[in-house]
């Protein structure tokens, strides 16, 4: 198949091409990064605060609405709420 330049489309060039790339790619990123060591500390933390934010954001109700109580029957479990006495706020 050919692109619009008229050469041979590289989308695939056999079975270890992409690994190839993928090596080559990785190399470029780390070069990159070591030439602006700033930006990469900055990129760096950002992803883990936002990693971690999300982590944290859907690990709450994975803890207090998803898992089950460890007890014998929870479907038994009843909520009491303690209420003022009629007249009182």
């Amino acid at each position: 198949m050919q692109n619009s330049l008229g050469r041979l489309s590289d989308c695939y060039d056999g079975a270890g091409g992409w690994l190839e790339r993928l090596g080559q790619d990785l190399k470029y990123g780390l070069r990159i990064m070591g030439k602006n060591p700033t930006f990469t500390l900055v990129a760096v933390l950002s992803l883990a605060l936002g990693i971690g934010a999300n982590a944290a954001i859907f690990g709450l109700p994975d803890i207090t609405v998803f898992r089950v109580l460890p007890v014998r029957n929870p479907e038994e479990l009843r909520i009491v709420v303690a209420a003022a006495p009629m007249g009182k706020p």
